[in-house]
């Protein structure tokens, strides 16, 4: 017996990273959020997914700039193939397409659970991995609209 065809990708594994995310204690702008490898090579930023802020992304608190944090972080922890939207590609930071939250597959309940749950108690420096983020994210939202995505070994 086969099984039924579906709309979704493939199941995909992201190699596992390490996000640390610093900002100026005072939390006047700066927040940065770098992406390391397994190796403890620094390979990126996280960029910031304009939505509740135009001031940049921030976290300690529960305001906008960590709305912003948690929206980006997500979107890079699922990778583009999942967090942008496929009719603008990621590109309408405006709300007019009505296929996606400002160019982001990922719904406001979503980022604003993690949020609560982790942004808003971070401290000047923190540091999470793309491992925990998934499955944070896999067990809160097990039917969510992106199909199994979980970081390597």
């Amino acid at each position: 017996m086969t099984e039924p065809m579906t709309d979704r990708p493939a199941p995909i594994t992201l190699p596992d990273v390490t996000y640390r995310g610093q900002r100026q204690s005072d939390g006047a702008g700066g927040a940065l959020i770098s992406v390391y490898d397994q190796d403890g090579e620094l390979v990126g930023t996280v960029a910031h997914r304009a939505k509740h802020s135009p001031a940049g992304m921030n976290w300690g608190y529960a305001g906008s700039g960590a709305a912003d944090c948690a929206r980006s972080l997500l979107a890079h922890a699922i990778g583009d193939r999942h967090a942008l939207c496929p009719v603008c590609q990621g590109t309408d930071t405006s709300g007019r397409c009505e296929s996606c939250e400002a160019g982001l597959l990922i719904a406001p309940r979503i980022y604003q659970r993690f949020k609560f749950t982790f942004v808003a108690g971070w401290a000047t420096v923190f540091t999470t991995t793309r491992r925990e983020i998934l499955g944070w994210l896999t067990s809160e939202f097990p039917d969510a609209d992106w199909p199994g995505i979980q970081a390597a070994p």
